[in-house]
């Protein structure tokens, strides 16, 4: 039997509407440690530690951060999907997990990885029109 546990997070979309998404997480002592990237909340990465309580359908929901991991989030939204097993290839070649999932790149950007020069890919893909990025988590902070 697998030790994770779904928690659910209330966010909002790009556009300020409601929106829910459930990640995997693995129960710690002090709380739920994030298993996945968040492909729409802001404010959380992979390794983080969350609490939560249960709601009345049993569903565990995200009640806030306990222990911030380091790691930083950037979802993507690539203009031509053909893109994006290139562009999944360049973020792991600087050291960073990816995962695709709701038309998103969801990127997990590991505390000993520089953000300055995925910075610069981040502007120029942006610049040039290959996608549109959010920096939903700057663990560096």
């Amino acid at each position: 039997m697998s030790p994770h546990r779904k928690v659910v997070f209330y966010c909002t979309d790009s556009d300020g509407n409601p929106d829910v998404e459930s990640m995997w997480t693995i129960p710690r002592a002090d709380g739920y440690e994030l298993d996945n990237i968040p492909f729409i909340t802001r404010g959380y990465a992979c390794g983080d530690v969350v609490s939560a309580e249960p709601e009345a359908d049993g569903m565990l929901r995200c009640t806030g951060l306990v222990r911030a991991s380091g790691h930083s989030t950037v979802q993507l939204l690539v203009t031509h999907p053909s893109d994006i097993p290139r562009i999944r290839e360049e973020l792991k070649r600087r050291g960073c997990d990816t995962e695709f999932g709701h038309g998103l790149l969801a990127i997990d950007i590991p505390p000993e990885v520089p953000y300055a020069s995925l910075k610069d890919y981040f502007e120029e893909g942006h610049r040039t029109g290959v996608f549109d990025y959010q920096e939903a988590c700057l663990g560096f902070r």
